[in-house]
């Protein structure tokens, strides 16, 4: 008969144990599996035998062996971060006293009792092991994970089947934002290190809108690695207004990290159309600016390409002034030269004091003063002589001379004719006018 020591128990003829010894030939025993075991437990076994009277012998010498301990269970890995993990070893009914290592199928490691992943396999109990963090881990990378189990005696499982997770992408760095125009801006993803196969989305927090593959803002996240966002274009922008745009990342298994800080610019303003100036006088110009469908936000500045810019109260100083459309409204500009071509130019600039080129010009003269009375002397039969006064006048403008009963001109070589002829004070001099009618009053103007 065989009884197992630690039980007390017989080796029953089914292979089970039992209270009753059985007895048999080493003929009809064989070799017989003993069934029912707990996993991972000492069995030491003894035999006795006994002759055809039933006279027993004492037991024989023992002889131990330990059952194997149940291939884990996979492990459950969570909890990941961008450089670390959480396993834990699932000892699928192996008891407390069986030992376990943990070994990460990519890199060929094994966890050590510290959380790093070394060379060597470390063995421990699933309470010693409780719930590891992993570190030093690589951030978006997948790790996969198994676990095998050994007894009392040292004898190995198989290993249990994997478990995998991906650490997480890092956060992004703010975006660079830079090459504004009236409707564009240009983006670029700033990894903080995650690795190519990264992707990310672009978000503009101000509409609430994601940049698009094709750099129009929509409803819906587009990820894409930073090497295919590279310098995207963002079209379809409203001019002069301010953007402010945020990057989140997503890891392999497409687990997002919260947005990374943010980055504005303004758009452009329109480069304005040229400036409508009217209403002259002698010492004064109207100027209004043209914001060619700049918001009326944006601001503008008026320079007379002489050199000066139109102050708030309508002089020329040598100092931008800023102002929008609605306050420059119509301005006279004062304190001008009499008959003097004045030429104006405009230009815009964002909120972000962003400054556009100029205009177009437009150009007008002041006008000439009203001559006085011309001076009229020294007549004769049939001739007067006649000098122009400019009454302040430069000396570039140009005078008519008409005699305002019958409605002629003086012509350039003193005849009179029915054309006007426009010539300066100095190119008229004193004019001798000829071929007139005896003792006609002749007024002139």
């Amino acid at each position: 008969c065989i009884n197992e020591t630690g039980t007390t128990k017989f080796v029953q003829a089914d292979g089970t144990l039992g209270v009753a010894a059985v007895w048999q030939t080493a003929g009809a025993w064989g070799t017989k599996s003993v069934t029912g075991l707990s996993v991972n437990t000492g069995y030491t076994f003894k035999v006795k035998g006994r002759n055809g009277d039933n006279v027993e012998t004492l037991y024989g010498s023992t002889a131990s062996l330990k059952t194997l301990a149940n291939v884990p269970s996979a492990p459950t890995v969570n909890n990941a971060a961008e450089t670390t993990m959480d396993v834990a070893v699932n000892v699928n009914g192996s008891p407390a006293t069986t030992e376990f290592c943990i070994n990460e199928t990519g890199t060929g490691k094994y966890l050590q009792a510290g959380g790093t992943l070394g060379d060597n396999a470390v063995w421990q109990t699933a309470t010693v092991w409780g719930t590891k963090t992993i570190t030093g881990l690589s951030v978006n990378t997948l790790y996969t994970f198994q676990v095998k189990a050994r007894n009392g005696a040292n004898v190995v499982t198989a290993d249990s089947n994997t478990a995998s997770i991906t650490t997480l992408a890092n956060v992004p760095s703010a975006p660079t934002v830079d090459n504004a125009t009236a409707t564009s801006l240009d983006i670029s993803v700033n990894t903080n290190g995650s690795p190519s196969t990264t992707e990310f989305c672009i978000n503009e927090t101000g509409t609430g809108k994601y940049v698009q593959a094709d750099g129009t803002l929509g409803d819906n996240a587009v990820w894409k690695t930073a090497a295919l966002w590279d310098t995207k274009t963002v079209t379809g922008l409203s001019v002069n207004a301010s953007y402010t745009f945020q990057v989140k990342a997503r890891n392999g298994a497409n687990v997002a990290t919260d947005f990374g800080g943010t980055a504005s610019l303004t758009t452009q303003a329109n480069v304005p159309a040229a400036p409508t100036v009217n209403n002259a006088t002698t010492t004064s110009l109207d100027v209004s600016v043209n914001d060619n469908g700049s918001p009326s936000t944006t601001e503008f500045c008026i320079n007379e390409t002489g050199g000066n810019f139109v102050q708030a109260n309508g002089t020329l100083g040598a100092s931008a002034v800023w102002q929008t459309a609605a306050i420059w409204s119509t301005k006279t500009v004062s304190g001008l030269s009499i008959n003097v071509s004045y030429t104006f130019q405009v230009k815009a600039r964002n909120s972000s004091n962003f400054q556009t080129v100029y205009s177009n010009t437009a150009s007008l003269n002041t006008l000439a003063n009203v001559p006085a009375a011309p001076t009229v002397n020294n007549a004769t039969a049939t001739t007067m002589a006649v000098a122009v006064n400019a009454n302040s006048n430069p000396s570039t403008t140009a005078f008519a001379i008409q005699e305002s009963v019958l409605g002629t001109f003086v012509q350039a070589d003193g005849t009179m004719g029915n054309s006007a002829v426009w010539q300066t004070a100095a190119t008229w001099a004193t004019k001798t006018i000829t071929g007139l009618a005896v003792k006609l009053h002749i007024p002139l103007k």
